[in-house]
């Protein structure tokens, strides 16, 4: 019902409903003239905060994306991200565009938390207990771009309706850790918020169907 609402909501009802802690934590890096990694979760309401953040900033923020395989619903679901200025790329191309905004510092936000194909990736972690096949791409893109890594940690208050973003910036210079590190470290501190309150979390995504291969 939160989704189906953020197609019409204000631009201070978002203000209202997701309220922002550790602000700095993402703009300090833009003002240094730096992009920025984002990371966030399939957690509490990730939808409404892809808005929030889009009020941020006059920077561009980029949202990455795995296109759905239905083009009817994939292009309802972008428009209603896109609404207040956030560009959806699909995760291929994200390169790319962050090679074309070169010079313009700007936030390159992605939901790490998804299934990767085989092709996409083969390095695996123990994840909530489970050997699981995850995305190196926050990864990768941070050390091209010599960009800090920033969490957003969104969760939910008491208040029924009622969010708070938190930014927490994990990584300030890629080049000080060695391979896989990066990885690891925004998995284990998604991996913290999923422990601390689990009914938050998306459940019914399958995150465990890719198998190490034999």
């Amino acid at each position: 019902m939160e989704s189906i609402k953020l197609k019409t909501i204000s631009a201070k009802e978002v203000k209202r409903k997701m309220t922002l802690e550790n602000e700095e934590e993402l703009t300090r890096h833009l003002a240094a003239g730096k992009n920025v990694i984002g990371v966030t979760s399939h957690y509490a309401n990730w939808e409404l905060g892809i808005h929030r953040l889009s009020l941020i900033t006059d920077f561009p923020t980029l949202i990455v994306y795995k296109p759905l395989n239905n083009k009817d619903i994939d292009t309802v679901y972008n428009t209603m991200r896109g609404r207040f200025g956030a560009e959806m790329v699909p995760m291929k191309q994200i390169l790319r565009h962050i090679v074309k905004l070169k010079g313009q510092p700007n936030v390159s936000m992605l939901v790490a938390d998804q299934t990767p194909l085989y092709s996409d990736s083969d390095y695996f972690i123990n994840w909530l207990n489970q050997e699981t096949l995850v995305y190196t791409g926050a990864e990768r893109l941070s050390r091209i771009s010599k960009a800090p890594v920033v969490f957003c940690y969104i969760g939910r208050k008491a208040k029924r309706g009622q969010y708070f973003c938190k930014f927490v910036t994990l990584v300030e210079d890629p080049s000080e850790f060695a391979e896989h590190e990066i990885t690891d470290l925004h998995n284990r501190f998604a991996e913290q918020i999923i422990r601390e309150n689990p009914e938050y979390w998306l459940w019914s995504h399958n995150r465990w169907k890719r198998k190490r291969r034999k």
